[in-house]
């Protein structure tokens, strides 16, 4: 490590204004980077040099400062980081006055060294996270420019991510919790960085989530690329899903929403089950607060809607256009084809739930099929071109 000359000056003013003495500074070659004298910046002094080739501590008496050349008076002392000697600190007046303020000095100036060494790693660590997050979220990769893979695979092989396992993105709301918290201390870039810090440090000690796993908060919702040695079945993934509910939330009456989205080991694949995720998020409901995109209903419903946006969606708006004219889009009608199929094509279920006979059931049913062809009672296919049609219109 190299001791930047603005940290240097930091270093400097918020000692000197602490001690009320001349503070130096020295890199390894004994130049001085920053001080309280500005005439001595930039000039060479033996004693500190003396200190970072020996890394002992050099003392200097009023009668010894013509043996150390740009030296006065003072005491000289090697900095130390990682084990290594990177600099050396200085300060003026007589050894005997100032010796315990110079190993004050020092142990001040290494703190202060190591506090921005972790800050700029967090920083550094934060900012691949929020650069592999937009891949993540945003973007699919055969789209990117060529030039920007390079970039994808270095920021995947800094975060230590390992492409060999497999790995699901799940999405926690946590807003709720946000809220709590920014109703008594008011909401700050600072609240939310302790609300991701606190979230994910009771994940790791839980084990819910290991440091090779990436996690971020944005926007109120916690999202989490979670890596499984072994591909987990829907079971599994609930069982996580779950613990991870109780260990983040605070009480009992506080709902977290949890969608989880599939399991895959291509890269590739990553902002699919990030989509997916955010799909079952958004049908969560305080009945079912977490989902998995491998949850039946769940699945279904997503492969319709994904069916409704491609290239189906052109034959399937042609055959809804042309259903316009009957009652296939009443409010009647579509809360009874609806009922009819989730209760599994079952009319006396389906009529228990809308409250009719199942002679009035059969006979809306059949009005439709002579209206529209789709006959609900007999054929699947048209079941499931029905889920599809309403999927379209949404």
């Amino acid at each position: 490590m190299i001791i930047s000359e603005e940290l240097a000056r930091e270093i400097v003013n918020t000692i000197m204004n602490l001690l009320h003495r001349n503070v130096n500074i020295f890199n390894r070659e004994g130049i001085i980077i920053a001080t309280g004298h500005p005439h001595r910046y930039g000039t060479f002094h033996k004693g500190a040099k003396d200190a970072v080739d020996t890394g002992k501590v050099i003392e200097i008496y009023p009668d010894q400062v013509p043996q150390y050349p740009g030296a006065l008076q003072g005491i000289n002392l090697p900095v130390v980081f990682d084990g290594q000697i990177i600099g050396a600190v200085g300060v003026f007046g007589h050894p005997d006055e100032v010796r315990y303020i110079g190993k004050l000095v020092k142990a001040i100036t290494e703190l202060i060294l190591q506090y921005d060494s972790l800050q700029k790693e967090s920083t550094s660590k934060h900012a691949l996270k929020a650069k592999f997050m937009d891949y993540v979220m945003a973007t699919e990769l055969k789209d990117l420019p060529h030039q920007a893979t390079p970039v994808l695979d270095r920021t995947v092989q800094d975060l230590g991510l390992n492409t060999d396992c497999f790995h699901t993105v799940s999405i926690l709301a946590v807003q709720s919790l946000i809220d709590r918290y920014a109703a008594g201390y008011g909401l700050s870039y600072l609240l939310l960085e302790h609300i991701e810090e606190m979230i994910l440090k009771k994940c790791l000690d839980s084990q819910l989530l290991l440091d090779s796993d990436i996690a971020q908060l944005i926007d109120g919702r916690l999202i989490i690329v979670k890596a499984f040695d072994q591909a987990p079945d829907n079971e599994q993934l609930h069982q996580w899903g779950e613990k991870l509910r109780c260990c983040i939330r605070e009480d009992q009456t506080m709902q977290l929403a949890c969608g989880i989205g599939s399991t895959t080991r291509k890269l590739e694949e990553y902002h699919l089950s990030y989509k997916q995720a955010l799909y079952c998020l958004k049908h969560c409901t305080a009945q079912q607060p977490l989902q998995t995109i491998y949850d039946h209903e769940v699945l279904v419903n997503y492969a319709l809607e994904e069916a409704s946006r491609g290239a189906a969606r052109i034959p399937l708006g042609d055959l809804r256009d042309r259903l316009k004219e009957t009652n296939f889009g009443s409010a009647e009608m579509v809360n009874t084809v609806n009922c009819f199929l989730n209760s599994g094509m079952n009319i006396k279920a389906a009529a228990a739930t809308l409250g009719i006979h199942r002679n009035t059931l059969l006979y809306r049913l059949n009005c439709l099929q002579e209206e529209t062809g789709l006959d609900l009672s007999h054929s699947v296919y048209d079941a499931v071109l029905c889920k599809l049609l309403f999927h379209l219109k949404k």
